[in-house]
Order: structure tokens, then C-alpha cells, then sequence
């Protein structure tokens, strides 16, 4: 099972609760979400289980 999430590169604090929990970065996401009417990246992140 491979569990999947998305945050905002800006965020480094969310990095860091993804990694303590066992998950990876696998990639930037080019103009993935819509923030204010402003397309925005996201980092994916992994975890295999």
C-alpha cells in the first residue's frame, strides 16, 4: 500500500512532520493547485507500507 501527500514548498515545517513519519519527497508537481486564483507547485511525498 502506498499512502500519498501533497504540501506547498514554502512550507518547511511540513516537510519535516512527513519525513518524521517515514515518508519521502518523490517529486515536484508543476502548477498543481489553485491558491487564490494563483496556480502553485506542490512537493508529493511517499510512504510504501
Amino acid at each position: 500500500m502506498t499512502t500519498e501527500a501533497t504540501r506547498r514548498p514554502e512550507n518547511p515545517g511540513s516537510r519535516r512532520v512527513l519525513e518524521k513519519i517515514g515518508m519521502r519527497c518523490e517529486g515536484l508537481l508543476r502548477s498543481h493547485v489553485v491558491v487564490r486564483g494563483q496556480r502553485r507547485d506542490s512537493l508529493l511525498f511517499a510512504a510504501v507500507r
